[in-house]
């Protein structure tokens, strides 16, 4: 906020925590599960971290008028990159949270706690209970929404960040 930014976006990949989405599907988060370390280390796990409702619901249009197939929905931020066990993912799966990444926790929890506007959305690089994964699969294999899917979720959060 020093340098005059006021409002963050985490805008990358996640794997998808439901049967139902594809590689190439995005996911704008409504809240995120801190099983990470670095919120931790600004406030207890039992603060909330969710997105500013602005950017949020800002996200969610910029998706919509760019007709992408989106889930909107509380996800889970854990750094242990490549441990997720079937136990694991089974869980969050059960509970209904859509996806795991890394760094939405953070930048929630810490864009709140500094008065900041701050929100997340991710593109589907990966199904964790589908077993489908970009660049371990055959792209003739994945949905053609899977070939730019990165690309497309930048264009989402400009388009979102503009209009707010």
């Amino acid at each position: 906020s020093r340098v005059g930014v006021e409002t963050f976006v985490r805008c990358g990949t996640c794997g998808a925590l439901q049967a139902d989405m594809e590689v190439g599907d995005m996911v704008v988060a409504t809240g995120a599960a801190k099983e990470e370390g670095t919120s931790k280390r600004y406030e207890d796990e039992v603060y909330p971290a969710v997105p500013d409702y602005d950017v949020l619901t800002g996200l969610v249009e910029a998706a919509e008028d760019n007709d992408e197939e989106i889930h909107v929905g509380p996800i889970v931020s854990d750094d242990a990159f490549y441990n997720e066990d079937d136990e694991y993912v089974a869980d969050w799966n059960d509970a209904n949270l859509l996806a795991i990444e890394m760094e939405a926790a953070t930048v929630f929890s810490l864009a709140r706690r500094k008065g900041l506007a701050a929100g997340a959305i991710c593109t589907v690089d990966g199904n964790l209970v589908a077993g489908s994964q970009k660049g371990a699969d055959s792209d003739d294999e994945l949905p053609e929404k899977a070939k730019d899917n990165v690309e497309r979720a930048i264009r989402i959060t400009l388009n979102a960040i503009t209009s707010l």
